[in-house]
């Protein structure tokens, strides 16, 4: 029991760090988003490749096909995202923390655990999707906004790849942690009948 107390404390602060690292990291997405809407082009830098999503463009140094201002959108689209994906992370690490809480006391079947995690898979399962669904309209969208006749300028391009993938990972670790709110709901009626009996 000793041994479980010591990895919930632990567990404890780090998740209260990646809580607070993510919610700073999204903070400055958002203000680095907003500093780019300002329209100082010096901020975007020479960038002659451009990547959202699956696709991503190369062009040559010296091509006008894409516009400051369309790299400007597609660098607040990138910002924005990153910002809600860090916002995620600080999500599941404050989630985790309530999950974990009860282990510091030595309580693992403390009632309401199984809804934590149960409640941990449904937000995984939700921010997976939409993250991959992002993803690929972020490509499409890029797609539409670059001016293709320049585009396609052989002289203009190096290079043009679109990799279309789906990263199912997120319904595995969805799956399993349902599968684990089940085994602690059944651990908290145990727990019950075993106080009742008491």
């Amino acid at each position: 029991m000793e041994k479980l107390k010591k990895f919930g404390r632990a567990f404890d602060i780090i998740a209260k760090i990646a809580f607070y690292a993510a919610g700073a990291a999204a903070i400055v997405c958002l203000i680095a988003a907003v500093l780019a809407l300002s329209g100082d082009e010096s901020m975007m830098g020479g960038t002659t490749s451009v990547e959202f999503g699956s696709l991503e463009i190369t062009l040559a140094e010296d091509s006008p096909s894409i516009s400051a201002s369309d790299i400007e959108t597609s660098a607040v689209a990138v910002l924005v995202s990153a910002a809600v994906e860090c916002a995620f992370v600080a999500v599941m690490a404050w989630i985790s923390r309530s999950i974990i809480a009860p282990l510091k006391n030595g309580e693992p079947f403390l009632t309401g655990i199984s809804s934590k995690i149960r409640n941990l898979a449904i937000v995984t399962a939700v921010f997976g999707t939409l993250s991959e669904i992002a993803s690929e309209l972020g490509g499409y969208f890029l797609w539409r906004m670059i001016d293709k006749d320049v585009v396609f300028n052989m002289a203009n391009v190096q290079n043009v790849s679109y990799n279309f993938h789906i990263d199912l990972t997120f319904v595995l670790i969805a799956a399993i942690l349902y599968a684990l709110s089940l085994v602690f709901r059944l651990g908290e009626e145990l727990q019950r009948e075993s106080d009742e009996t008491l």
